[in-house]
């Protein structure tokens, strides 16, 4: 098994203790850091799986950091604050964060949390070399991998769960409730989560977001995912791999 090594970064350092302690009771191995320069340089030589960001309310390096990891890496991100404006939590997920709590968070709460979006990160992998495929996307789910056009595109394990829980329902309105159920679990309650994802998952695969063809929003019911002309088709992007159809990536 692969060692979950969680970069904590936050101030004042005692925070950063406390957070640690946990972790380590836990098992996992723990790098910190108390500033979001400290953070950065941390991530960039430790390369953790997982990163905790808890700074002070209206730290911008808070935010700062959060926008450099993701311009090269998908690591699952949680935010922790202390009680801040909604325009704050909807700018962390916006900028990438999977997860924005606000404290005070137990102990329990907080690796449920971060166990929940490990396990939702393994949930979406496969060892079967198939292929989904329409006229717009592919979705190499051996390699893990969205193409949109032909070229690839960088998601994060959150994104690729969002976009293949929408693909294995083409056509078909998907409720809020049901994405978080089938994306961040039964545990989570936070609507909003699913609407601000959506929104950066449709900046990541070239959606017009003011005129969505293929994420379509069915206000007041949910999210449904449109395939171009209504069909699926074949465009296999890896030798031996077969093209799928809904029925098979449902299955």
């Amino acid at each position: 098994m692969q060692e979950l090594k969680i970069l904590v970064v936050a101030d004042p350092p005692s925070n950063a203790k406390q957070l640690r302690d946990w972790f380590e009771e836990a098992g996992y191995t723990v790098v910190d850091a108390f500033s979001g320069p400290q953070g950065l340089q941390a991530f960039l030589q430790y390369r953790p799986s997982f990163v905790i960001i808890d700074l002070a309310s209206g730290r911008r390096d808070s935010f700062d950091l959060l926008t450099h990891i993701r311009e090269f890496s998908q690591a699952p991100i949680i935010l922790l604050s202390g009680k801040t404006p909604q325009c704050d939590k909807v700018k962390g997920l916006e900028l990438g964060a999977d997860d924005y709590l606000v404290k005070p968070v137990g102990k329990m709460e907080l690796l449920a949390r971060v166990q929940a979006i490990m396990r939702r990160a393994g949930k979406w992998s496969t060892d079967e070399e198939t292929l989904y495929t329409d006229c717009a996307i592919t979705i190499d789910f051996a390699r893990h991998a969205v193409y949109v056009e032909g070229k690839e595109v960088s998601l994060t394990p959150l994104e690729y769960g969002l976009l293949t829980c929408l693909v294995n329902h083409t056509g078909h309105v998907v409720t809020p409730r049901k994405i978080l159920d089938e994306v961040w679990g039964p545990e989570y309650e936070e609507y909003e989560y699913v609407k601000w994802h959506i929104s950066r998952l449709r900046r990541k695969i070239g959606e017009d977001p003011e005129s969505p063809k293929l994420l379509v929003t069915v206000r007041g019911t949910g999210y449904r995912y449109d395939p171009p002309n209504g069909r699926t088709g074949s465009m296999p992007i890896a030798a031996g791999a077969r093209t799928a159809g809904v029925a098979e990536v449902a299955a």
